[in-house]
Parts: C-alpha cells; sequence; structure tokens
C-alpha cells in the first residue's frame, strides 16, 4: 500500500490562481525520496522570484501569461536535484536578433553556471553555458529553424540527470550541457534552480513548470499546462484584432509575430476549454485576420512567412472528427466527392534566354514565380507548367555631340528646358501606367466570380486627370503621385514662360540616348492546357540627356550625364515587365482565364497541395460562392478536400 505523503518543514506558496510551488516528502519502509515542484501558469504574478543577484522581481502578468519586455533574467525559488521542467514562450516584439529561453542555474558554479537554450525570432535554436544567460558563448551556435513557419508559441523543454543538463524544443532533442560535479551527484540537494530569460526581445510566457521526480514517478510537467478559458480566448482575438489594424498601417514583421501568438493562444484557450460552439467564429476571425494583414505582408517582403504562419494556425486548429460528407447535401456532397479524387499539382518552371548581369536575370523571374507558386513541389513535368523565355533585355546606349534647340526665358531660372523634358517624359508613360493598373484591376475583378468581394477588398476609386479610376491601392498612389506631378511641371512651365516672351535657341551639346527594352514570351499550362499565352510583350523607355555648361547670357542651367537616372530608369522597365509577368501568372489572373467550370477544381488542387492559409481561403469562398454552403457543412466540405 502506498504510504500517504508528509510535508516537510519547508513552507509552501498559495495555490490561488494556479500559482503553485509546494515541497513534500515520500517516506515509506527503508526508502525516502525529496521532491520539489513548481507550476506557473501566471493567473497572478509569480512569487518569489529573483533577478540573477538575488533582488526581487515580479515581471507582469495580465490574461493568463507573462510578458517580458527587453532585458531580463527571473530565477524561481524552487529548490531542485534531478529535474523536468517547460516553459511555452512566444516571441512579439522587439530587435529580430534577440533572443528568449530557459536556463538551469547551479548555485554552486559561479563562474558557468548557467546552462541554456534560447530561441530567436527565426526559428534559430542555440544551447550553451556561460556565466549569465544574455551572453550566449560556446556551444554550437545558433542552428537553423526546425519550423516551415517559426510564429507562434514554442515548448522549451530541460531535464536535469546523469551528469548533464539535457534540452529539447518543440518535442526534440536539442542538445546538452555536463554539470560540473562528477557524474552530477553533489552531497548537498537543491543546488539547481529553474529560470527564463529574454534579450532584446518582447516575449510572452504561457507556462513554467519544472518538478523533482520520486521513485518510479518521473514529473511529466506536461500534464500541468494550463492555456486559459473562453473568456480569455475572447479578449486575446481582441488583442490579434487590435494588432491587425496597427498592422495594415505600420506593418513589420516582429508585429506579425504577435498577432500569430495572439491567435494561437486564443485557439489553444479554446480547445482546452472545450467551447465547440466558438471554434467556427475563431475559424472566422483568423481567416479575417489573415485577408486584412496580406498585403502589408507583402509590402514588407514576407509574404511567405504570413502565408505559412497563417497555414501553420489552420492545420493545428481542433475539429471534430465526427463530422461526415454525409451530411451535406447530395448536390454539393458529390461535388465535394469529386473534388477530393482531383490529382494534386506540381509546378514545371522553365526560364529561356534570360542573362546574368543583364536588365533581367532568371532570378527575377523565378523570384516571381515563386511569390505566387512557390509552395507547390518542383516537377520535370509537374501538372501547373510556367515557361517563360526573354527575348530580350537591352539598354543601349548612344553618345553624340551635336547642337540642343532649348527654350530660353532670359528672366526665368534656365530650368525650362529640364522641366518640359520631365513633362513629356510623364505624360508619355501615364497611359501605360494607367492600361497596366488598369489590367491588373480587371484580373482581380473577373476573379470576384468565384472568390467574391474579397478579390476587390484592394481596390479604391482614385481620381485621375479628371477621371474616377477603381485601381489596386498601390498603383492608384503611385499614378496619383505622377498625375499630380505633371500639374505641379505645367505650373512651373507657366511661370518660367510668363516671365518673358520664350525663345528657342541652338546650343553646342553632347546628347547621350538610353534605348531600355525587355521583351517576353511566356505560357502558362493546366495539365497540358493552355491557359495564357504572350508573345513578345514589350516594355519600352527610352531617355535623352545632354550635356553642357550654362549659358548665362541665355539664362540656361548647365546639364550633365546622369548615371543615376539610367539606372532608375532601367529599375522601371525591369519592374514594369515583372509587374505583368506576375499579374498573369498570379492565382487571380489564372483563375480569371479558366472556364467557370475549371476554376473550383483549381482552387482545391491548389489548396491540397499547397496547404497555405491564403489558399485554403481562396477556396472555402470557392465553395461558399459555387455550392452555397456555409457554418459547419461549408467547414466540413473544406476539411474533407484539404486533409
Amino acid at each position: 500500500m502506498k504510504p500517504s505523503p508528509r510535508h516537510t518543514d519547508l513552507e509552501p506558496r498559495p495555490l490561488g490562481g494556479l500559482i503553485l510551488a509546494a515541497a513534500w516528502l515520500l517516506a515509506a519502509p527503508g526508502c525516502a525520496a525529496r521532491r520539489t515542484v513548481t507550476i506557473q501558469t501566471f493567473r497572478e504574478p509569480p512569487a518569489g522570484w529573483t533577478d540573477l543577484e538575488g533582488r526581487p522581481v515580479s515581471p507582469p502578468v495580465e490574461r493568463g501569461h507573462l510578458d517580458l519586455e527587453g532585458d531580463a533574467a527571473c530565477v524561481d525559488p524552487a529548490e531542485l536535484d534531478a529535474f523536468a521542467g517547460i516553459a511555452d514562450v512566444a516571441l512579439r516584439g522587439g530587435d529580430p536578433r534577440g533572443f528568449a529561453g530557459v536556463f538551469v542555474l547551479d548555485t554552486l558554479e559561479v563562474a558557468r553556471g548557467c546552462h541554456c537554450l534560447a530561441v530567436r525570432p527565426g526559428g534559430e535554436w542555440r544551447v550553451w553555458r556561460s556565466a549569465s544567460p544574455l551572453e550566449p558563448v560556446g556551444g554550437a551556435g545558433w542552428q537553423a529553424s526546425r519550423r516551415e513557419a517559426p510564429t507562434g508559441f514554442y515548448r522549451l523543454g530541460t531535464r536535469l540527470a546523469g551528469g548533464q543538463v539535457s534540452f529539447s524544443l518543440d518535442g526534440k532533442e536539442a542538445g546538452a550541457t555536463a554539470l560540473e560535479a562528477p557524474g552530477g551527484a553533489d552531497p548537498r540537494r537543491g543546488r539547481y534552480r529553474f529560470g527564463l530569460f529574454a534579450r532584446a526581445v518582447g516575449s510572452r510566457w504561457k507556462s513554467f513548470i519544472a518538478g523533482g521526480s520520486s521513485s518510479g514517478e518521473p514529473f511529466r510537467p506536461e500534464e500541468h499546462v494550463a492555456w486559459g478559458d473562453a473568456s480569455d480566448a475572447e479578449a486575446l482575438l481582441r488583442e490579434a484584432r487590435e494588432e491587425a489594424r496597427a498592422f495594415r498601417t505600420d506593418p513589420s514583421r516582429m508585429r506579425l509575430y504577435a498577432i500569430l501568438a495572439a491567435l494561437e493562444e486564443a485557439r489553444r484557450a479554446l480547445e482546452a476549454a472545450g467551447a465547440e460552439a466558438r471554434r467556427s467564429a475563431f475559424d472566422g476571425h483568423a481567416s479575417r485576420i489573415a485577408r486584412e494583414t496580406r498585403d502589408g505582408a507583402r509590402r514588407i517582403g514576407d509574404a511567405g512567412l504570413h502565408d505559412r504562419g497563417f497555414a501553420a494556425l489552420a492545420s493545428s486548429a481542433p475539429g471534430p472528427a465526427s463530422r461526415s460528407l454525409a451530411a451535406l447535401p447530395a448536390p454539393a456532397r458529390s461535388r465535394v466527392e469529386a473534388l477530393r479524387r482531383l490529382p494534386p499539382l506540381r509546378l514545371q518552371y522553365a526560364a529561356r534566354g534570360a542573362r546574368e548581369g543583364g536588365i533581367l536575370a532568371p532570378n527575377d523571374l523565378w523570384e516571381a514565380v515563386r511569390e505566387e507558386h512557390g509552395a507547390l513541389e518542383r516537377a520535370r513535368s509537374g501538372e501547373l507548367a510556367i515557361e517563360v523565355e526573354v527575348v530580350r533585355a537591352s539598354n543601349e546606349a548612344e553618345t553624340v555631340k551635336g547642337e540642343r534647340r532649348v527654350p530660353v526665358s532670359l528672366r526665368g531660372t534656365g530650368r525650362l528646358a529640364d522641366l518640359m523634358a520631365e513633362q513629356q517624359a510623364l505624360e508619355r508613360r501615364l497611359p501605360e501606367d494607367i492600361a497596366d493598373a488598369e489590367a491588373r484591376a480587371n484580373v482581380l475583378r473577373a476573379a470576384a466570380g468565384i472568390l467574391g468581394a474579397q478579390a476587390t477588398s484592394t481596390l479604391r476609386p482614385f481620381e485621375v486627370a479628371g477621371k474616377t479610376l477603381e485601381l489596386q491601392v498601390d498603383d492608384g498612389q503611385a499614378i496619383q503621385s505622377r498625375a499630380r506631378r505633371i500639374g505641379e511641371l505645367r505650373s512651373e512651365i507657366q511661370r518660367e514662360e510668363r516671365s518673358r516672351a520664350v525663345e528657342h535657341k541652338a546650343i553646342p551639346a553632347t546628347q547621350a540616348t538610353s534605348s531600355i527594352l525587355v521583351e517576353l514570351s511566356y505560357s502558362v499550362s493546366i495539365d497540358g492546357k493552355a491557359v495564357v499565352r504572350v508573345e513578345r510583350e514589350r516594355t519600352y523607355l527610352g531617355i535623352e540627356q545632354w550635356t553642357h555648361p550654362a549659358r548665362k547670357e541665355l539664362g540656361l542651367a548647365a546639364s550633365s550625364y546622369s548615371a543615376a537616372r539610367v539606372e532608375e530608369a532601367v529599375r522601371d522597365v525591369r519592374e514594369r515587365a515583372l509587374r505583368r509577368f506576375r499579374t498573369a501568372v498570379s492565382r487571380e489572373g489564372l483563375l480569371s482565364r479558366l472556364a467557370a467550370k475549371d476554376r473550383l477544381a483549381f482552387l482545391a488542387r491548389l489548396a491540397r497541395s499547397t496547404r497555405q492559409r491564403q489558399d485554403r481561403e481562396n477556396l472555402e469562398l470557392g465553395l461558399a460562392t459555387e455550392l452555397g454552403l456555409e457554418g459547419a457543412a461549408l467547414e466540413t466540405a473544406l476539411r474533407a478536400i484539404v486533409e
């Protein structure tokens, strides 16, 4: 018969608020074992914590988690022998090179008494032993992330046994450091303490649990984790929405981490609370936040991180396994079953004629494809085949000496000729800018036939040259800026011309002409059937520059050749060509060209093949539009197709 426990003279801390620190003695005839446990789930501030110098600290606690900003190292007072511990942490602000982690403090070893495991915002991790957890030294250095999406909460684990401290990250072995005492034994018991730390980063801690083992009863810290309740989840969803609003106006990678961390914590709280009715609402909130933040993620170059992060959030979301297709209406059920049988999509990509170091390099084109379809598996004979040929990509320069005929106003500033040249160049470019922008907007409007109004959510009305155009925000703002500049130039030219009647003079000068041209041919096919075929799409820009000294007698300013202006023109041509190409091969571009009967099948194959959040959401919108599904029936169909 197992004996009943007897408390030692160690005074346990309060049990209220799920903060527990207890020590007890398990005694039996002929044996004795000491066991100390600390369980912090942060419903209240932890009691008795200190910094490395032994000074009391009280980190802020809110909604069942502890938040640290910047540099901090906190040690729990529990005195441990052999033990196992875990801590759940999310990184959500500060320096992208910062880090946070857990450590075991050997109270008898001063020089190198901190055994540490830390993780960075990008998912890189490191194990080391040093005098301070805030100063990583030694070990194997920072290791590459093990996650496809380095977002949300990491589980940091440690175990002290057999003369070493062993660490784990998300349940997988991360490394070990040796204890100072031979064999890990020391006559003075309770020489080790468990702590957490952060350096130059905002960190959120959900659990901090450690316990020593008793005879035959290893401590399992995972059994004591508590993620909160439904009310915590509601508060966290509000936090995620607030972060998303801030992200739309001021996007950053660390703010994206914060959004995903709040959503994951909310999801886990709902799962723990068994709040079945609220899970669908959570999925809806998460989907909306994903859509609202996608454009901002693209602007900062983190579209891939955004999609992988939300996809990971969706793939781990709980759902009742009992749902079955039998509950769907018969027409929808047969269509969903047909979609489930469709083969996946793999990407076949080939580029020809591109030359490294030229105006358009092979990697430029691949980056455009990768941004849209990089999550697809590559294959030599993939079902989605994209082929592109750079027919021509050149910058032909010519320099000749001759005469420049310039408009001159003797009482002006001497800038009239340059102002008129800039105006003419912008007026030549503006119609092409508008045509490209309208083409991109038309693609989104065509895709709205299956994706609904969400496809056109980035379109806004813009006033340009007395006309109202509905364009994407980035396009519209750029075009409005150029149109405003044309208006400013006209006003400046009028001021120059009013100062005195304008005369045209011929002066000796050197003319440098740059003719910048990109010609692309490309095609996209699905299962061997051509969807897009473009032959010799031409993007051209010609600029001329004059070099001559100032002519004071004519009121004419000096003019000189600018290599930076040529570089800017080359960049404009390259970016315009790539935007046209990207529009054609994008998901929306392909949807706009597919027959109506093929669009849902394309979305289903994409979602199953990439498992990205964006593709899952597009399929969800397509199922709602095409099959009229909603609520639980929509979720059932979606899971059946994707999973």
